[in-house]
């Protein structure tokens, strides 16, 4: 198999091994995030002056292309890069330590290892998942000799419950006793649903470490003693409604509860007090088609909210709720980052929720993938030293 990993030994062949299993590649995760430009803006925020432009680092990195297919002065700038960032000299070794390159791995061995996680334990846990699903990826796949025999390992790795969903190992073992041939068995229904029902719910273990770890760092929080309070975003997880075909709408009650926050009637006056945040922050005062927007994001049939939007709607709110409280000229900076936070993670999950019913996903499946969350979350605090009552 032809190498794209940079070796300096150019007769030693490593192999690529190509998908993805439970962790899905950064573009993709940044996608269904709505946050296609986010690698790019880091990027060049912490651009210094000799380094690669961002055209040139993404195509190398994201494209796994050879460094001896750069020109000198390119390679001289990426080992700049390197030396001002000891980490990212770390990561490197450490990708390049491995006999096999699995794009997934390297891509979320720089997530974990960047200052995303605020306490070690939450690094030593998804490092050591990650571990795994190489482990998995480059040595136990490739050495099964049929499809049957690949589904098999699958089913038995520990990742299956880690990061999979409750009934994942149960549905690939079904599978399995129906004993169909290789081409039956990856092209069924079920494999398929299986395995875009695990990768969602490694989207969201990962996300319940995330929020796990920013609320254990706000120890305030944790000593409120309330169950809602230190469960944060738990509430905006669909459910079936009484109709069983029916879903709740994460986005909308997601922004009735910014109405009520904010003090406001109804949602149309909430986009009168958007409008007016906007227009005292030099912008034209259009009352009208912020309240167009807000029914747009609650009907999720126009497009998805852009980033500025959500910012620019959590600073209105944020600064209506501490006025209300009586605090003056408040700007309300860690009040906007938990509401921004909270309308991005509910808008992403209705979007994950409908993809997946688009996709053909049995409800009970999709509610599987949801229950996920919860558990990962007690499972998080409890290692990290605050288990829930």
């Amino acid at each position: 198999m032809d190498s794209h990993l940079p070796v300096t030994d150019q007769e030693a062949l490593i192999p690529v091994y190509q998908g993805c299993l439970y962790f899905l590649p950064l573009a993709t995760v940044l996608d269904l995030l709505h946050t296609p430009t986010l690698q790019r803006n880091l990027y060049e925020q912490a651009h210094r002056p000799g380094w690669l432009t961002w055209k040139t680092f993404s195509k190398w990195f994201t494209g796994c292309q050879l460094t001896r297919d750069m020109r000198p002065t390119q390679k001289l700038k990426l080992e700049k890069m390197l030396q001002s960032r000891p980490a990212l000299t770390q990561l490197q070794q450490e990708i390049r330590h491995k006999d096999a390159l699995w794009r997934p791995y390297a891509e979320w061995l720089g997530l974990i290892g960047s200052p995303l996680f605020n306490s070690k334990p939450c690094v030593d846990y998804w490092k050591d998942k990650l571990e795994t699903e190489w482990h998995l990826a480059c040595k136990l796949l490739p050495c099964a000799p049929s499809g049957a025999a690949k589904l098999a390992v699958l089913a038995a790795s520990t990742l299956a419950e880690d990061l999979g969903t409750p009934s994942s190992r149960a549905r690939l073992e079904a599978l399995l006793a129906s004993k169909l041939d290789d081409h039956a068995l990856t092209s069924h229904a079920d494999f398929v649903h299986t395995r875009l029902a695990d990768s969602v719910a490694t989207l969201l273990r990962f996300a319940a470490w995330l929020t796990a770890d920013a609320v254990v760092l706000n120890e305030a929080l944790m000593q409120q003693g309330s169950v809602e309070d230190s469960q944060p975003l738990i509430r905006w997880l669909p459910r079936l409604t009484s109709d069983p075909s029916e879903w709740s709408n994460p986005l909308g009650e997601c922004i009735e509860h910014f109405v009520r926050l904010a003090g406001c009637s109804d949602t149309a006056a909430l986009g009168e007090l958007w409008a007016q945040h906007e227009y005292q922050q030099g912008k034209v005062r259009d009352i009208t088609s912020k309240q167009r927007l807000l029914r747009d994001w609650i009907n999720g049939g126009k497009g998805r909210p852009s980033l500025t939007s959500v910012r620019s709607l959590a600073e209105a709110v944020a600064m209506r709720t501490a006025a209300l409280q009586g605090i003056a000229d408040s700007q309300g900076g860690r009040e906007v980052d938990a509401l921004r936070q909270m309308l991005h993670f509910a808008e992403t999950i209705r979007f994950l929720q409908k993809e997946m019913l688009r996709l053909g996903l049995p409800a009970q499946l999709i509610g599987e993938v949801f229950s996920t969350y919860p558990q990962e979350y007690r499972k998080a605090l409890m290692v990290l030293g605050h288990p829930l009552p």
